[in-house]
């Protein structure tokens, strides 16, 4: 028992500290600031505690597990494993740090975080003042948790409610409504050089736009999806650090239908429909995009954590060679995606782009009259980058834009959220 509280005071109380600062914090901290994230991924307020409390607890059960079997094996094999331990995590804080720092050369990158990790080393083994900051900071888990699940933006999740609908008066002759978001489809794809429709490729879309109104000189608001999606459907901006729900924006349009109408309602990154209103048959099929159990919705997300976390500790040579974090709301290694078809050769992105057009084909086969109006709508999550879906059959792409450097897109502010004024 002495042997045992020795060990944990001196060796295990230290890495914990490690692992807080150089692991738990950066990916708290990082979700905790990205509600959005657990919005398209239709995650429950439980669960969003729980992937909390899991992400501080399992590196340090692991780390702590992986010392103490050593120390059973010998003391000797221990304290080795502690070293190697102390370095790992130490080189994975200092990355992270110099990932910030306006350095290019990945050798001076991998230089000074090799260099800062031995420091550490040093420093914790010879110096008793910095070990016993180190014991201190082993709260520091707890401390990541509990901002996490009270303080973050993430944490009005787990402790708000959804909105309810809103009755309205005054729709004498209510009418069915169809609304369909095509995402990253621009409108010149349409476009013949004189800046008509295209009736040849497109004729289902040239003959929509004689029987209606089309405004050509379109644009959405924000340059990214979630937040495009909300301003369409509430007509207010996008408020900074919140997620796109239904109790943020609760003056939306399924909200202020929800009284008159049956809602049929596709939403694989925004979630502004309340599941009171949201719950019919066809709802569900958004499981074909987001994972349809809980502990599958976790598991995939876990999967999506351990990606962010390469992309916020590696250097840009490695980062490179990492999925894509830009184009998407999680599902980074195609985990969340449904094989609608099983088809030899066939590439994650096509079986995206199948399971889209599987539940569009499903939304349109199931608008039909009904007694009770009904509001039909879907954002649907294609054409979208990369593009596949071309004339000739290959994929519209970009090493650049797919590598998660923006500043190839003209028109982006420096903070890449909005347009500028051009």
């Amino acid at each position: 028992m002495k042997h045992f509280k020795e060990q944990f005071t001196k060796y295990t109380l230290p890495l914990v500290a490690l692992v807080g600062l150089g692991v738990v914090m950066p990916l708290l901290d990082l979700f905790g600031n990205s509600p959005q994230f657990f919005v398209a991924k239709d995650h429950h307020q439980w669960e969003v505690f729980l992937f909390g409390l899991i992400l501080a607890l399992l590196p340090v059960l692991l780390v702590a597990g992986i010392e103490s079997l050593a120390f059973a094996v010998h003391p000797k094999v221990g304290q080795i494993v502690h070293l190697v331990l102390v370095v790992g995590l130490g080189l994975m804080l200092s990355l992270a740090v110099l990932r910030n720092l306006p350095v290019e050369m990945d050798w001076l990158i991998w230089f000074t975080g090799i260099l800062a990790a031995l420091l550490l080393l040093l420093a914790e083994h010879y110096w008793r003042p910095f070990r016993t900051g180190l014991r201190f900071l082993s709260i520091w888990p707890l401390v990541a948790f509990m901002i996490f699940v009270m303080l973050s933006p993430s944490a009005d999740i787990i402790w708000k409610g959804e909105a309810r609908a809103a009755p309205l008066s005054g729709i004498g002759n209510p009418a069915p409504v169809v609304i369909l978001f095509f995402d990253e489809f621009p409108t010149a794809s349409l476009l013949t050089d004189e800046g008509t429709i295209n009736a040849e490729r497109f004729p289902n879309f040239a003959r929509l736009a004689d029987q209606s109104y089309w405004f050509r000189n379109n644009t959405s608001l924000y340059p990214w999806t979630a937040a495009s999606i909300t301003a369409a459907l509430t007509g207010n901006k996008q408020v900074e650090g919140r997620a796109f729900n239904s109790f943020h924006y609760p003056q939306n349009l399924f909200t202020l239908l929800g009284s008159s109408y049956e809602m049929r309602v596709y939403e694989p990154i925004t979630n502004l429909c309340p599941e009171t209103l949201c719950n019919l048959p066809f709802n569900s099929e958004r499981d074909a995009w987001v994972a349809g159990t809980a502990g599958s919705r976790l598991y995939s997300s876990f999967i999506d954590a351990g990606v962010v976390y390469a992309h916020a500790v590696f250097p840009p040579s490695i980062r490179t060679y990492l999925p894509s974090i830009r184009h998407s709301m999680g599902g980074f290694l195609g985990q969340d995606v449904v094989n609608t078809q099983n088809r030899e050769g066939q590439t994650r992105a096509e079986k995206t782009t199948l399971a889209q057009i599987a539940i569009f084909e499903r939304l349109i086969e199931s608008i039909r009259p009904t007694s009770q109006p009904n509001l039909y709508f879907m954002h649907i999550v294609f054409p979208h980058y990369p593009w596949e879906l071309t004339p000739s059959g290959y994929t519209y792409t970009s090493k650049t834009y797919q590598f998660d450097d923006l500043e190839s897109i003209p028109g982006l502010k420096e903070e890449r959220d909005h347009w500028g004024k051009d």
